[in-house]
């Protein structure tokens, strides 16, 4: 009884940790590619410089319980933030999901720490915060753009 009881515990365990590391997954939720906050695809970044969209990066592991934590904060922002003209990727940074284009993302903007924002403006970085925001700064932050 004890062995079953073990094993569906483990089973449980693997279950959740596959569904949470998923290439578009967020703390259990997918991110939805929508005008204002989606996963970053070299395509989607470059089409949002070239309509000379302000875009935040937002560095991200999926083992990082801070950056799991911030990910409703941006959703609670973005939801009352109404400004077409910014989109603000997730860029996976050194997990199991991160893959060749967002590591060379990271190298690019001298990223150390996941929780990182890069604000591009006409695809040229004008800032870097290295740290978590809470959904006041998110939205302070975004309507300073």
């Amino acid at each position: 009884m004890r062995r079953n009881i073990l094993i569906i515990g483990l089973l449980t365990l693997l279950l959740t940790v596959s569904a949470c590391s998923s290439k578009n997954n967020i703390n259990g939720n997918v991110v939805a590619d929508n005008s204002k906050y989606s996963q970053v695809t070299e395509t989607a970044l470059n089409q949002a410089i070239g309509e000379d969209k302000i875009v935040v990066l937002n560095f991200f592991a999926t083992w990082c319980p801070s950056c799991t934590a911030e990910q409703p904060a941006i959703r609670q922002a973005l939801e009352s933030f109404n400004n077409d003209n910014v989109k603000v990727f997730q860029v996976n940074y050194k997990d199991s999901d991160t893959d060749d284009f967002e590591t060379e993302l990271a190298k690019k903007y001298g990223i150390t720490v996941q929780g990182t924002k890069i604000i591009l403006k006409d695809g040229e970085q004008v800032s870097k915060i290295p740290q978590h925001w809470q959904a006041d700064k998110w939205t302070e932050e975004l309507n300073k753009l």
